[in-house]
């Protein structure tokens, strides 16, 4: 099931922070067990809805969590929305900071959508940007002026970027001419299981993504 089918149920009827909850732990506990399948550590990333980061006790929620799983902080990535990040303006600042402090990694996650300004960003302890989707789907010559903004802008941050909602091998070649890090999507595994998640690791061995040799 599409996350867009119930996400917006969860959050009207308030459920939405259980389940968000209830993700982050079992995230944590998943990748606890499947670091035997792989040489390098592997790190999770978790998305945080708007109104579970307005939890007054989510730091130490998150401390718990990673107690109980034993996940050195710097595996966990929380990942919330540019919209819902800064529609929460100073507190979210505040909350931020206070989960990088404990060693988490921080990432705004559908960036180029919530029109950020450049000196709120500043202000922001964030490790990456994720490019949203929309702008990756259409990514014909206007798209690519905007996403080549966004790879600089990043550049000049210090910021890690991740292009979201890559499918085609097109896409992935002109996001690498244009100098963006990482991508996640289609192109390189879909949505699956526990157990084929577990498969793709032991034939992976290493990374999840491919070579761009064995996508040609």
């Amino acid at each position: 099931m599409s996350p867009l089918e119930f996400i917006p149920i969860a959050e009207e009827t308030g459920l939405i922070i259980a389940i968000d909850q209830w993700i982050l732990r079992e995230a944590c506990f998943k990748i606890q067990q499947w670091r035997q399948f792989v040489e390098t550590p592997l790190t999770i990333s978790v998305n945080f809805s708007a109104q579970q980061f307005e939890q007054t006790d989510l730091v130490s929620q998150v401390k718990q969590v990673l107690r109980e799983t034993g996940i050195t902080p710097h595996h966990l990535m929380i990942e919330i929305t540019e919209s819902a990040l800064f529609s929460k303006a100073n507190r979210a600042v505040t909350t931020l900071k206070d989960l990088k402090d404990i060693g988490v990694r921080l990432c705004i996650d559908d960036f180029g959508t919530g029109y950020a300004s450049l000196s709120y960003l500043q202000q922001l302890p964030i490790d990456t940007l994720k490019i949203d989707r929309s702008f990756i789907k259409n990514l014909d010559h206007n798209n690519r002026d905007l996403v080549g903004s966004i790879i600089t802008l990043a550049r000049d941050l210090d910021l890690h970027l991740t292009a979201e909602g890559v499918e085609t091998i097109e896409q992935y070649q002109y996001l690498m001419e244009l100098g963006c890090e990482n991508a996640q999507g289609h192109l390189f595994a879909q949505p699956m299981n526990s157990q084929n998640a577990v498969e793709l690791l032991r034939c992976k061995s290493v990374s999840i993504v491919p070579n761009m040799n064995d996508l040609v």
